[in-house]
């Protein structure tokens, strides 16, 4: 009798602990467009559904198999020729395997814990990193730059 009991209360135990199941993620970690996504896009962050380009960055609807994406936000008067430039690497790299043809497969991405743009308009640099599993950006201004002087575009966008 004492053992149907311990069954009993394991059994009720069991059915009263909710299971989560255990998804693991990575850290997020910027690249650069080699081919991996069709889209414009210069840069991206993987499997957060953010892609960079000079002075614009792009938030992924549900694919990336289209010409654009469904949202976006842009710094107006944006200069296209600004320099990308990426933080301190992180320590591993990403391989995209895509179909049989080994010509179309990108591997060996490097992948960076920030990336930054220089000079996206006279004295603005754009930064994006991560913190806390989410994707910040911010503007560094030179001393003498009028942060009045720059406006953002927000086109199809839910922010």
């Amino acid at each position: 009798m004492r053992a149907l009991g311990i069954i009993a209360f394991l059994a009720a135990a069991a059915a009263a602990a909710t299971l989560t199941p255990f998804t693991p993620t990575l850290p997020i970690a910027f690249e650069q467009n080699l081919g991996q996504l069709n889209h414009p896009a210069t840069h991206l962050a993987v499997d957060h559904g953010w892609a960079f380009s000079c002075g614009a960055l792009y938030r992924r609807p549900t694919s990336w198999n289209g010409p654009q994406s469904a949202a976006s936000i842009a710094l107006n008067n944006a200069n296209p020729g600004c320099q990308p430039s990426f933080g301190l690497p992180v320590p591993a790299v990403a391989h995209y395997y895509r179909g049989s043809d080994r010509s179309a497969w990108v591997e060996s991405v490097p992948r960076f814990e920030s990336l930054a743009f220089k000079n996206v308009a006279p004295g603005l640099d754009w930064v994006y990193q991560a913190r806390a599993g989410l994707i910040e950006w911010r503007w560094n201004l030179s001393a003498a730059t009028d942060p009045a002087a720059f406006t953002l575009r927000f086109d199809n966008s839910p922010f």
